[in-house]
């Protein structure tokens, strides 16, 4: 399976002939039209996926230790 970002995403759709409009409709809908995804596919060779789709949400703890779990491990000993 080949790894895209999303530029590359946007290039080849460019070469493909898919204005920028119709890019921004999948990524508001979060999902690519079978026919286009077909036609992605073919002009890669093999199916493919979208690194930003990869990384999911991140979790980043708030600072000075304000979280549930921090507040937590001051009784948990």
């Amino acid at each position: 399976m080949l790894i895209l970002t999303r530029e590359e995403l946007e290039n080849v759709a460019d070469v493909l002939g898919y204005p920028r409009a119709t890019l921004r409709q999948w990524r508001h809908r979060r999902a690519i039209p079978e026919a286009a995804k077909w036609r992605l596919v073919n002009f890669f060779g093999q199916s493919f996926q979208i690194a930003d789709e990869l990384a999911g949400p991140t979790f980043t703890r708030p600072a000075g230790g304000t979280c549930l779990a921090d507040q937590a491990a001051k009784y948990i000993k």
